[in-house]
């Protein structure tokens, strides 16, 4: 069986650490913004994850 490695991140963890709507991370991702996620296969119903590191990169990168 494989498990989630720590780092990674499901939408829905990205979402609740950033404090946004799961529906801006969707768009984020349709406009090219928002820290950069891993597609799990191929087409459009497959998984989005996002690695703990390119979250924070993209968060400090971000600060105002």
């Amino acid at each position: 069986m494989i498990t989630t490695a720590p780092d990674i991140m499901t939408p829905e963890q990205v979402a609740e650490a950033l404090q946004v709507h799961i529906g801006t991370l969707e768009r984020w991702r349709f406009l090219g913004q928002g820290p950069r996620f891993i597609k799990m296969g191929e087409g459009r119903r497959s998984a989005i994850r996002y690695r703990k590191q390119d979250v924070d990169d993209w968060l400090l990168g971000n600060m105002k």
